[in-house]
């Protein structure tokens, strides 16, 4: 086989059959095992055959419960179908793909549309959002260790398909792309995510939906450029509080001594704690930054002053907020996603916990301890749409509630190209960790 019918493996060899499944073995870019299960080269002439392989795949990844290895490359569309699953030295994906395509139980695939995302040809499946490319390095808790690599964002993919008319072997679509159709019980990436490259109408569109939405991005003193949060704009638990309301052509915030509105009105202002770096760098009295005050969170945090803000989910256990440069150009886009969660008792319980770091897309990233509390992961990955190089971060920290018990846990992601805008990520996040407690 060449290097093309399988891209972008290495030492891949065949290691045995399945019926019509042939099971190989490589090894990813970034040096890690990777099970290869495809239609045998003979069976594959059946065009029922890789129908049913398609249908396979995309049932498996569904199916896939968190420690099951994800599927991170597939082609379905080419003449011998596959998939690869990402570190998976005992074949597991090949049993769990053979399984259902021996069954006959993978569910037909179904035109694309409201509601729909499907592997073939051009999606990345339901708990998955298109992207990136894989992680070329691993920036470890000092930041001078650099591993073998790591695994691409959960759910990111790439699911390549270098078959497919018009595409070369780097081909996941643009980055962010169309909004990924939400899963059942979700609202999946949110307005903010409609394709930031497409013409100027889209972005008048988006604009007009996120006023609609009430859109939070006040500009608050102690974020503009020459000022840092004193200790005037700390809040101890009489300080007083700013009132606001969300809706269209609102009043201008006000102070009273107490706080005098429901927690909804209640406006979360910067508090004055030590910058707290995970990883990179922290905001500095210089940069231009918006305070972005959601009483969803309870929190305030500082981003970009030209980013948006938008809550996509506002449940009692669960916040997403998503953030974005709206009309950036297709070589710089860039995004930092909030999810934050409550516990149902005054700390997180073990099934609490993993679903708090698998909340993003489904899969859960191999996060580093950097204290008691936070963990992250940092790297660079190269960016197939648009070829430039990209810098990746997580970071899941849990904090106290308002009543002092350890039971509130916040993940962020963020991405954008290497230099000052993925400086900007760094530093938003590190934010988020210093403002969240």
């Amino acid at each position: 086989m060449s290097a093309f019918d399988l891209w972008p493996f290495e030492n891949v060899r065949s290691v045995g059959r399945r019926g019509e499944l042939e099971v190989l073995e490589g090894t990813s870019p970034d040096g890690l095992p990777v099970t290869i299960t495809r239609v045998a080269p003979g069976a594959a002439q059946d065009s029922a055959t890789r129908r049913r392989f398609r249908d396979a795949v995309e049932a498996a990844t569904r199916q896939a419960g968190p420690d099951d290895p994800p599927i991170m490359w597939a082609d379905t569309s080419t003449l011998v179908p596959w998939a690869a699953t990402y570190d998976d030295v005992a074949h597991r994906g090949a049993d769990v793909i053979g399984g259902i395509f021996e069954s006959g139980a993978g569910a037909p695939a179904e035109p694309a549309g409201p509601g729909r995302s499907v592997h073939h040809p051009t999606s990345f499946g339901e708990k998955s959002v298109p992207a990136l490319d894989e992680f070329d390095s691993v920036a470890h808790q000092t930041g001078h260790d650099t591993g073998p690599g790591l695994p691409p964002p959960p759910g990111y993919g790439p699911v390549h398909h270098p078959s497919d008319p018009g595409r070369g072997p780097a081909g996941p679509p643009p980055m962010p792309g169309p909004p990924a159709p939400a899963p059942p019980g979700g609202p999946g990436r949110g307005p903010l995510y409609v394709g930031l490259g497409v013409a100027g109408i889209v972005v008048v569109a988006l604009l007009g939906t996120l006023i609609s939405f009430g859109l939070t991005r006040d500009r608050d003193v102690s974020a503009e450029p020459g000022s840092t949060p004193s200790s005037s704009t700390s809040i101890p638990a009489t300080a007083p509080s700013t009132q606001f309301s969300t809706g269209p052509g609102s009043p201008s915030p006000t102070l009273s001594g107490t706080p005098t509105g429901t927690p909804s009105q209640v406006k979360p202002t910067l508090k004055n704690r030590k910058a707290v770096a995970v990883y990179g760098s922290t905001w500095k009295s210089s940069d231009k930054t918006f305070t972005m005050a959601f009483t969803h969170l309870g929190w305030a945090f500082r981003a970009p002053s030209d980013w948006d803000c938008l809550v996509t989910k506002n449940s009692p256990s669960k916040k997403q907020i998503n953030c974005t440069k709206l009309g950036a150009p297709d070589d710089s886009s860039r995004r930092v996603i909030i999810v934050d969660r409550l516990c149902s008792g005054d700390s997180c319980s073990a099934f609490e916990r993993k679903r708090a770091e698998t909340d993003l897309w489904g899969k859960r990233p191999k996060l580093k301890k950097k204290d008691s509390t936070t963990k992250f992961l940092a790297g660079t990955f190269t960016n197939t749409q648009n070829k430039k190089k990209y810098f990746g971060y997580y970071m899941g920290h849990y904090y106290k509630n308002s009543s002092g018990k350890l039971n509130r846990h916040v993940l962020a992601y963020g991405d954008g190209p290497v230099g000052s805008i993925g400086t900007q990520v760094q530093k938003t996040i590190n934010d988020i960790r210093t403002q969240s407690g």
